[in-house]
């Protein structure tokens, strides 16, 4: 039952998104700019997401590390299984069918593999921040930051605090905890000492599966690699938005190819980290919406709102239909079914 709430409000929400979506855009002018764009940049493009996953795929084999040394080929598929699930099913429930699924494969505990995706969160927000500050000291971004101190009355610096902190704060939570693990354990057995016996007995083995999946971090040397590795997944997803935007020969409205790729970098991160709200499966309208503003606001108006909606559709639908085919077949061919993998996993 509250599965299924969870859907209705999910499917609902999205609904509202893509109905402002569509309704705020002169959908022939987008169909048509979408029907008129060049082709031969897709395949270039979700080449570009497909390196920018094997790059997750080798980040993911560090987190894994300590829990077990896994072959990039085989999770890899894994991967791919995921994003599938993540496109399909609302509030990331992909998430927890990549932990069941790798627990399943490699027979590990399906919790400490959850614990090391949580992980892989934080580092994509901390990477994608990094990426917003660097390029906002390269690009003029004060239109940006004027227009929403007018519109919601709040000083720059209060916006970027609230952008930042918390995942910060779960960062150094997170760090706190791989290197004082036995006192996170007394910490979180004291959490939930009220509760009965068996349910403690449960929730301490849950905390301790918790806690060795965030182990990775504590080595200063690992976490490095971790955060050099985060670089190119989102510097290769940006290449994604970069060629959908030559299809839409979008190169015109830029000073050159290089600013043109800071924007799509810029685009990348906005995008990613605000459709990254567990909502709808694959955050469909939510990713559309902030993606068509975001290049609006790049290209300082310049571009038509229904170009721009065209633009997101396409990256948007780049990103997810050849994933979830790729998936489709993956599990086919394992003779696994997908809808047994999610009712299993949750």
């Amino acid at each position: 039952m509250i599965y299924l709430i969870k859907l209705i409000v999910a499917f609902a929400l999205s609904t509202i998104l893509l109905g402002v979506f569509i309704f705020t855009v002169d959908i022939k002018t987008m169909m048509d700019s979408i029907f008129e764009s060049d082709y031969r940049y897709y395949l270039p493009a979700f080449v570009m997401y497909l390196i920018s996953l094997f790059f997750r795929t080798m980040r993911w084999k560090v987190l894994l590390i300590p829990i077990k040394e896994i072959k990039i080929s085989r999770l890899f598929p894994i991967v791919i299984v995921g994003y599938m699930a993540n496109n399909l099913l609302p509030f990331r429930i992909g998430e927890l069918t990549r932990a069941y699924y790798t627990g399943l494969r490699e027979d590990i505990s399906k919790i400490t593999v959850l614990s090391t995706i949580f992980l892989e969160r934080i580092l994509d927000a901390l990477t994608l921040l990094s990426f917003i500050f660097i390029i906002g000291l390269i690009l003029p971004l004060s239109g940006f930051f004027d227009f929403v101190e007018e519109s919601f009355g709040l000083n720059r610096l209060i916006i970027i605090f609230l952008f930042i902190f918390p995942f910060i704060l779960l960062f150094l939570i997170i760090m706190l905890i791989s290197y004082f693990p036995r006192n996170s354990q007394i910490i979180f057995s004291k959490i939930w000492s009220f509760a009965p016996e068996n349910i403690v007995v449960y929730l301490s083995s849950i905390s301790e599966n918790l806690i060795n999946g965030l182990m990775s971090v504590r080595e200063s040397k690992k976490l490095f690699i971790l955060f050099v590795l985060s670089i190119p997944i989102w510097i290769f997803e940006s290449g994604l938005f970069f060629f959908i935007g030559l299809s839409f020969d979008l190169d015109y409205v830029y000073q050159n190819i290089l600013y043109m790729s800071l924007y799509m970098i810029l685009i990348t991160s906005i995008v990613n980290i605000g459709s990254s709200i567990p909502a709808a499966p694959g955050g469909l309208g939510l990713f559309e919406l902030i993606a068509r503003e975001t290049l609006i606001f790049s290209s300082l108006g310049i571009i038509d709102r229904s170009i721009a909606g065209g633009f997101a559709t396409l990256s948007h639908a780049i990103l997810i239909i050849p994933v979830i085919i790729i998936g489709q077949l993956i599990l086919f061919f394992s003779n696994i079914s997908f809808f047994k993998l999610i009712k299993s996993s949750n």
